[in-house]
């Protein structure tokens, strides 16, 4: 057996394990909003105590943006990056590497002048292979 064959389901263990923590970061932090009570610490919240500023990213309302159809690609989505509800994620694109961030099933990144617009297109896992 080769060993790229091998690497495909540890890569995707990976992939669905960080999914998963990053999942449970944001269901944790919708109770702590929703109970307004302060999160108690987990396994998954050393990489949030590193960056205390960034604000949580709520699948669901970014879901519910106004996104909008790119002409030539349709599975490609953009907003304006002013939108109100898309601040949390704006913060943290802005610090990622190369301004792009994959989050559940979607990438999302940065473009335009300043950083007007949002895009997201949906996950491919290894789609820069």
């Amino acid at each position: 057996m080769s060993s790229s064959s091998t690497d495909k389901p540890t890569d995707a263990r990976r992939r669905l394990g960080q999914f998963l923590e990053d999942l449970q970061a944001v269901i944790d932090e919708n109770d702590r909003l929703r109970n307004q009570v302060p999160p108690k610490p987990t396994a998954t919240q050393p990489q949030a105590t590193k960056q205390p500023s960034s604000p949580a990213v709520d699948l669901v309302l970014l879901d519910g943006l106004p996104w909008t159809p790119m002409n030539k690609n349709p599975k490609m989505l953009w907003i304006y990056s002013d939108t109100p509800d898309a601040k949390a994620l704006v913060a943290k694109l802005i610090r990622a590497e190369k301004k792009t961030l994959t989050i559940g099933p979607w990438t999302y990144k940065l473009s335009g002048e300043d950083d007007r617009f949002m895009n997201r297109w949906p996950d491919k896992g290894d789609a820069t292979k």
